[in-house]
């Protein structure tokens, strides 16, 4: 039973004094949570994380609290993109409908939730993001993988090199998609408003109550996190010699910005 653990007596203590009325499954929320992280509970936001988890699952009065401690902070972050009154109620709607409905028998995304900072900054980015998508909603479009990885130029005139990618172009596309996908929300996130929206170091450090000094760090380890994943996926589908792996990440590394916003375009 989760009370005969003390951390999880506690994080429930917790979760229920900030969430008053809301309805709690212990078991299932216990189940949630302890089964999508490995950090010590102290150390986590479990009152966030339960009002999400209980948002996600439909409880009115978490549903309620969501909107009048959380998404009535949100103006602020909107109105950086578009101050009019009826833009923010447009965008709050799409936030809304984005992260509370659930589509395909799925939970809705507020469920992706996982505590790696305050729901309010993970909010707050997910609002930016609609917000942009809102302004300009023909901007993007859709962008095949390989089209893309295409596009990212050979380290150097390496006929052997060319033969690679051309004729193992599906598994190079893949390696990097399986990198991508084990990327953290807040990294996908981060890289996104960078790469695809364009926001500058300042604007991303708005949106996680950070400095850019911060963010840039958070975007050089990604970028180094993403290479060194790929390159790992690939080795195992390829066999090329260290050489010639080295001369084809150079040429990623140089380049990564580009695909990085064509691949995570998609899923705008």
């Amino acid at each position: 039973m989760p009370l005969e653990r003390p951390d999880l007596a506690a994080a429930l203590d917790r979760a229920k004094t900030a969430c008053p009325g809301v309805v709690m499954d212990e078991v299932a929320f216990c189940t949630w949570l302890t089964g999508r992280t490995h950090e010590p509970l102290e150390q986590l936001p479990v009152e966030e994380l339960f009002l999400a988890w209980a948002c996600a699952r439909g409880d009115p009065l978490a549903l309620k609290q969501l909107d009048t401690q959380y998404l009535s902070r949100l103006g602020a972050a909107i109105a950086r993109v578009d101050g009019s009154a009826e833009f923010l109620d447009e965008v709050l709607q799409q936030l809304r409908e984005r992260l509370l409905v659930s589509r395909g028998g799925e939970l809705p995304r507020i469920d992706g939730y996982e505590g790696a900072g305050p729901l309010i900054s993970w909010l707050r980015a997910a609002a930016v993001r609609t917000a942009l998508n809102a302004k300009r909603p023909h901007a993007r479009e859709a962008v095949d993988e390989d089209a893309a990885l295409e596009e990212l130029p050979l380290a150097g005139p390496d006929p052997e090199l060319l033969l690679v990618r051309t004729q193992h172009r599906a598994l190079f596309s893949e390696a990097f998609k399986v990198a991508l996908g084990e990327l953290s929300a807040r990294e996908r996130n981060v890289l996104r408003l960078q790469g695809l929206d364009g926001l500058s170091l300042e604007r991303i450090g708005e949106v996680y109550g950070v400095n850019k000094s911060t963010v840039s760090r958070w975007l050089a380890r990604v970028h180094e996190v993403l290479l060194q994943r790929t390159r790992a996926e690939l080795g195992q589908r390829l066999a090329l010699d260290t050489a010639q792996l080295d001369s084809l990440f150079q040429a990623m590394r140089s380049n990564l910005e580009l695909s990085v916003a064509r691949l995570l375009g998609e899923g705008a």
